[in-house]
């Protein structure tokens, strides 16, 4: 059964936990029950089992999503948060995300294609952003 995004129950744990980690092999060992045993069969069939996963059009469609909501969140907090650390903490995240500096992990599990994050953003997208949120104040 699909919820209202299109996705299946496993589905959608299995790319929100992938947004929260950043690692699609892990949310796949948590979210299909492949095994406790760990080794490397069972790391193998998470990773094939992700990116399977992560090639499914609604997956991506609401991972795509997901990232957008946050990348207008984390401006948001840059611009308005009351605590100057906050803004600036936010601003600095933005900035090393746009300049391709993220501490996150690289997750090669997607089969190649790009899931839109903040390092994706060109200027001209960061600008429309800021733009977007100053008209909406």
């Amino acid at each position: 059964m699909k919820n209202k995004n299109g996705l299946t129950i496993k589905e959608q744990r299995f790319a929100d936990m992938y947004l929260e980690t950043g690692n699609a092999t892990q949310a796949a060992l948590d979210v299909y029950d492949i095994g406790s045993k760990g080794g490397n069969d069972n790391y193998s069939t998470a990773a094939s089992i992700a990116n399977v996963t992560l090639k499914k059009a609604e997956v991506m469609h609401y991972l795509e999503k997901e990232v957008k909501s946050v990348k207008k969140n984390m401006l948001k907090l840059a611009l308005s948060a009351e605590n100057e650390n906050v803004q600036v903490a936010a601003g600095k995240d933005i900035l090393d995300r746009a300049l391709g500096k993220a501490v996150s992990r690289i997750d090669h599990t997607s089969g190649g294609k790009r899931i839109n994050t903040m390092s994706s953003l060109s200027d001209a997208d960061l600008i429309l952003l800021v733009e977007d949120e100053t008209d909406s104040n």
